[in-house]
């Protein structure tokens, strides 16, 4: 079971610091690109190069989308323990993508989750069918990469980054990821102790260099 830790004031926000801790401790150890490479002046076509990574964790999001679905039937059809694991290691590649983008949430936990609430109310969707909530995570997405400058082989005048339409963007993406937390049985509390689990076990392999079996 996951231990229940006590909830900070701002958890998003928290959640948010802290897997951008993890990566910057990552990037420094891997001599790779972090989200605080945002800092440095002597990054050519950083916009570029930021949206590549972020894409990367886009990759990485689809494929733990899919895990979750395969520990779904594995586990009958039950949103068990492992299923919610699952889905907390596509939260952290969500906020991945965030980052990289140069972005950050502009409401707290609680917003996103009872907007999410709302669409699930307004929707009629057939048993909560997951597919189709994914599909409407996977649009977000598009939508955002769409308006990044993720083309390596195009020429851009300028920036496609609008950090406005960015941060719109953002917040449609979380609030139709967070769908699935609600779908799945988790509030705020649980999306905290679940993720500050993940978060520390997260730690502890890359103090072992990183490996790990799954």
């Amino acid at each position: 079971m996951v231990e229940n830790v006590e909830m900070v004031a701002k958890p998003l926000k928290t959640m948010f610091e802290m897997q951008e801790s993890l990566q910057n401790a990552i990037g420094a150890k891997r001599g790779t690109i972090c989200p605080n490479t945002w800092q440095k002046k002597d990054v050519d076509d950083i916009y570029r190069v930021m949206a590549k990574e972020s894409g990367y964790y886009m990759m990485s999001t689809i494929t733990e989308l899919f895990e979750m679905f395969e520990q779904i039937e594995k586990d009958n059809f039950q949103y068990t323990e492992l299923v919610k694991f699952e889905l907390i290691d596509a939260w952290h590649f969500v906020m991945n993508q965030i980052l990289y983008l140069n972005v950050k949430p502009t409401e707290e936990l609680s917003f996103y989750m009872d907007k999410a609430r709302e669409n699930i109310a307004q929707v009629d969707f057939v048993n909560h069918d997951l597919h189709h909530i994914v599909g409407q995570i996977v649009e977000a997405m598009g939508e955002i990469y769409q308006n990044t400058s993720y083309k390596m082989w195009k020429t851009y005048d300028k920036p496609k980054e609008d950090p406005a339409k960015l941060q719109e963007l953002c917040d449609t993406f979380l609030i139709r990821f967070c769908t699935l937390f609600v779908v799945l049985g988790m509030n705020e509390q649980d999306v905290w102790n679940y993720y500050y689990a993940k978060n520390a076990e997260n730690f502890k392999r890359q103090e072992k260099g990183g490996r790990y079996e799954k």
